[in-house]
């Protein structure tokens, strides 16, 4: 009875309810845990979306300045950099959530191992849409559009 009368205790105070709204705070873990660094991570990784989403902005403004290649890039290049980088992050969580099940941790540990394959994956998108912006901004004269577009091959994946 004693037993009963602690756990409707827990469960019915505010020790459970200071419990369950502290489990999503990474300050309510141990730095080392599985927790702590999910939480960390997916911090990072909201944060770095912000920086991708304004980098891949940059780089389709500067698609669509080139002068000698304009309806090519706005008909078919930039169509096709906006599809790569929505399928892109579709691929990553597949690839992301692949190596947390393969990781054979026990725990929370496959989750963290996701989140930290997604974010060395976006920050390896945003150094490649970062790269191909500033080697465009290399060619500034119309004539140099071919090397231009060489630069695109950064976010393609061919350095």
């Amino acid at each position: 009875m004693g037993i009963i009368i602690i756990v409707y205790f827990l469960f019915s105070s505010n020790a459970y309810s200071a419990f369950s709204s502290c489990v999503d705070k990474k300050e309510c873990w141990p730095e080392d845990s599985a927790n702590y660094i999910s939480l960390q991570t997916a911090e990072d990784i909201a944060k770095i979306e912000k920086e991708i989403q304004t980098a891949a902005a940059n780089l389709t403004k500067k698609m669509a300045s080139f002068e000698d290649d304009h309806d090519f890039m706005i008909d078919v290049v930039i169509p096709a950099f906006l599809l790569q980088q929505s399928e892109g992050n579709r691929y990553v969580k597949y690839k992301c959530g692949l190596t947390g099940v393969i990781s054979q941790a026990g725990g929370s540990w496959p989750s963290a191992h996701i989140l930290e394959c997604e974010l060395n994956e976006k920050r390896t998108q945003l150094e490649g849409l970062i790269a191909t912006a500033q080697c465009i901004d290399r060619f500034r004269m119309p004539s140099e559009f071919i090397d231009k577009r060489n630069c695109l091959n950064r976010i393609i994946g061919d350095k």
